[in-house]
């Protein structure tokens, strides 16, 4: 199955360098093709920049969900913590993680990104978009 990753912003990211090489790669949408193959972070993807078609290492993993146990919140800490945090320890998460090219041409550091999309159970419109 097929997901996609919207441009989003790194205005959090303090190194310049690494903000511009960041922006570069999440200034167009990312088309994630999820395989079943194991990787050493996870499931592989593949994931493949919308206009200029160049490809990016990516990974796939379920993330924690309500089962967990350290995510779960009793009732009266739901209202006094964060919406997204509401979400993420409520529903199942699924995580894509994007490696990048190095910042500097002969090293060996890849810039990771981690997205993590909680996901409703039940079907899934292919057509619908996750914001």
């Amino acid at each position: 199955s097929d997901w996609q990753i919207q441009p989003m912003g790194f205005d959090g990211v303090e190194d310049k360098a690494l903000r511009k090489h960041l922006e570069e790669h999440f200034s167009e949408p990312i088309r994630l093709k999820l395989s079943s193959r194991k990787g050493k972070h996870g499931l592989k993807a593949i994931g493949t920049l919308e206009n200029s078609g160049k490809r990016l290492r990516a990974y796939w993993r379920q993330g924690a969900g309500p089962s967990s146990a350290s995510s779960r919140l009793t009732t009266s800490d739901m209202l006094k913590v964060p919406y997204d945090q509401a979400v993420r320890s409520t529903l199942p998460t699924l995580e894509f993680e994007l490696q990048l090219p190095p910042v500097k041409k002969f090293s060996k550091k890849l810039p990771t990104v981690v997205c993590t999309v909680a996901v409703e159970q039940g079907a899934i419109n292919k057509k619908a978009m996750v914001p």
